[in-house]
């Protein structure tokens, strides 16, 4: 019964922020997180609530949001990707691109039975070691891609990166 009064609510906050109400839909994304947080609605709202967060410049709340949902072990794959890569997308805005970097990889280690999921978070990996300097464990992550996921999407775009390195 929570799980389908969280769904209603999750709909409603969609489409307020649909609707480019984004007060609205933040603050309906923070009731369903705060009432039905462990469901699969209320992890969902965190994401949502996390990208608003991000989208306004409140990188520090946006982190928790993201950080709230890792911790309620969302199952769905996607909500996992997203709440990690949310976290390191904040990282990154503080420029702590090593630490984005971390957890970037940490998302292929969980995911990585899922291909394109696992090959995009060492793709963003890569470049944030790369931003960090840290170019041998950029290209590690390419090769990474290279070595586990040989005929996924994202094969060709690693190949490149590893030759757009620098020699070190």
């Amino acid at each position: 019964k929570s799980e389908q009064q969280a769904g209603l609510m999750l709909n409603s906050a969609h489409g307020a922020l649909m609707a480019g109400n984004l007060p609205q839909a933040q603050e309906a994304f923070k009731e369903i997180a705060t009432r039905f947080g462990s469901t699969s609605a209320g992890q969902e709202a965190r994401i949502f609530l996390g990208n608003i967060y991000y989208q306004q410049g409140n990188f520090q709340e946006a982190s928790k949001a993201y950080r709230a949902c890792v911790k309620s072990k969302p199952r769905n794959p996607l909500l996992i990707y997203a709440a990690v890569s949310g976290s390191a997308a904040c990282l990154e805005q503080e420029g702590a691109w090593d630490r984005a970097a971390e957890q970037y990889s940490s998302i292929a280690g969980m995911l990585s039975r899922e291909e394109y999921l696992a090959s995009l978070a060492l793709m963003h990996a890569g470049r944030c070691y790369t931003e960090a300097g840290l170019n041998e464990r950029a290209r590690a992550c390419y090769q990474r891609i290279i070595d586990e996921y040989p005929g996924g999407a994202l094969y060709p775009e690693a190949k490149i990166a590893i030759q757009m390195l620098p020699v070190s």
